[in-house]
């Protein structure tokens, strides 16, 4: 009987196996924490987590640069102002969202129909005020900072100021989920630094008094 033809067929076939598999290593990248890191975090559940992580980059980078730009200018102290002001901003917030959610968990919103509406105001109130907050504080801490300055460093300092409107926009959209008030929140944050900038008296009357106590 001939043995041969078998076994070689045999060990042709584990080689080539051996190969594929070796191939198909190759070809799948490895798993780095990373990765999987991003994967998890761009899952829709963990959405909410998402857009905090946004907001705190984005306003930590937006601090640097400006840093940055002011120091060139020789306004590194508006910077530190404007630091200072968005720890507050993030401390006032975080707090005023803690609050909301301890309302609607203890009126129990979400199984109280009658109730949501007036809850959806509050937030609405909140987020209005909050909004407007930072524009008078961007304001009236800009504007003094560029007061006696040419027409250029004017444009830059309103850039900055309106950019940092923004940049609470996406803090304050960041810890209230209401996406129905999103647009009417950036409404409030860029045109309340218009109305501001043109009439910064107004901003001194409705936010003077809470900027004073830091």
């Amino acid at each position: 009987m001939r043995t041969g033809p078998p076994a070689a067929s045999s060990e042709a076939a584990f080689y080539f196996d051996k190969r594929r598999m070796a191939a198909d290593s190759e070809q799948t990248p490895p798993k780095s924490p990373m990765r999987e890191f991003s994967k998890w975090l761009l899952r829709d559940e963990q959405r909410d987590f998402f857009e905090y992580l946004f907001a705190l980059a984005l306003n930590s980078v937006f601090v640097v640069l400006v840093a940055g730009v002011l120091w060139l200018l020789g306004s590194f102290k508006t910077a530190v102002q404007l630091a200072k002001g968005y720890w507050v901003f993030w401390s006032i917030i975080i707090m005023c969202a803690a609050l909301t959610a301890l309302i609607a968990r203890t009126l129990r919103i979400e199984q109280r129909p009658s109730l949501r509406d007036a809850y959806l105001i509050l937030v609405l109130v909140v987020t209005v005020v909050l909004q407007a907050g930072w524009s008078a504080f961007a304001t009236l801490t800009l504007s003094s900072s560029s007061a006696g300055s040419g027409i250029a460093l004017h444009a830059v300092f309103y850039a900055i100021g309106l950019i940092s409107c923004y940049v609470a926009y996406v803090i304050v959209s960041a810890l209230f989920q209401a996406k129905r008030f999103r647009l009417a929140n950036l409404i409030i944050a860029l045109f309340g630094f218009l109305v501001f900038t043109i009439w910064p008296e107004s901003a001194r009357a409705m936010f003077g008094w809470f900027f004073n106590l830091f």
